[in-house]
C-alpha cells in the first residue's frame, strides 16, 4: 500500500508599521513550499486607516492546487499598525499691535505637519495688559486629536507706541500787547488718555 502524505506548507502574511498618513495600509503575504507548477492566491483583506492595529488574516484562493492534497504547519500573521502623527501648532512670530488699537482677532498660528488640511482645535491667550511692552501669548489644546499627536508652541506679542502729533495753534500779536498763552493741538491719543 503506498500513503500519499499532504504536502506541508507555510503561510506567512507582511506586518508593517508606519506614522499616519491618510494612505490605506495593506499588506499582502505568501504561501511557501507548494509543489511546483501549483498555485493559490493568498488574500489579505484586512486594512487600517486610522491610527490603531488590526492583525493581517488572510484566507486561501486554491487556484490549480488541491486544498486536500495541502497542510497549514507553520503561520505567521503581520500586525498592521498606524502610529499618531505629530504636528505643531506654533504662534506666529513677531505679532504686534499700536498701543490703542484692538488685539489681532484672531492670532495668527502654523499648523506643521497634518497630512492633508484639517481642523485641528486649539485656544489662543494672551496676558491681560493694554500698555506699551511685551506680553506672552498661550497656545494649548488637546494632545491627542484623531490621528494626530500635538504640540504646541506658545509666543509673545508686543504692543508698540503710538504716534502722537502736536500741533502749536497760530496766534497773532500786536506789538506791546501782552505775549498771548500758548496753545497746541494733539491728534493720536488712545485709551482716553489726554
Amino acid at each position: 500500500t503506498l500513503t500519499v502524505e499532504k504536502k506541508k506548507i507555510s503561510v506567512e502574511t507582511y506586518g508593517e508599521t508606519k506614522v499616519y498618513d491618510a494612505i490605506v495600509l495593506d499588506k499582502g503575504g505568501v504561501v511557501n513550499e507548494l509543489v511546483a507548477g501549483e498555485s493559490v492566491t493568498l488574500n489579505t483583506p484586512n486594512t487600517i486607516l486610522n491610527v490603531g492595529s488590526v492583525r493581517n488574516e488572510y484566507t486561501i484562493t486554491w487556484d490549480n492546487a488541491k486544498e486536500s492534497n495541502y497542510r497549514i504547519v507553520s503561520e505567521t500573521i503581520g500586525t498592521l499598525e498606524i502610529d499618531y502623527r505629530p504636528i505643531t501648532v506654533s504662534l506666529v512670530s513677531g505679532q504686534t499691535k499700536v498701543y490703542g488699537d484692538a488685539d489681532p482677532e484672531p492670532f495668527s498660528v502654523n499648523i506643521d505637519g497634518t497630512a492633508y488640511p484639517e481642523l485641528i482645535a486649539f485656544n489662543v491667550a494672551r496676558v491681560a495688559g493694554e500698555n506699551v511692552g511685551t506680553y506672552d501669548v498661550t497656545v494649548s489644546g488637546n494632545e491627542y486629536q484623531g490621528n494626530y499627536q500635538v504640540s504646541f508652541v506658545s509666543g509673545t506679542f508686543s504692543i508698540t507706541k503710538r504716534v502722537l502729533t502736536v500741533t502749536a495753534d497760530d496766534k497773532n500779536v500786536v506789538y506791546t500787547n501782552a505775549v498771548p498763552v500758548y496753545t497746541a493741538t494733539y491728534n493720536g491719543f488712545a485709551n482716553g488718555d489726554d
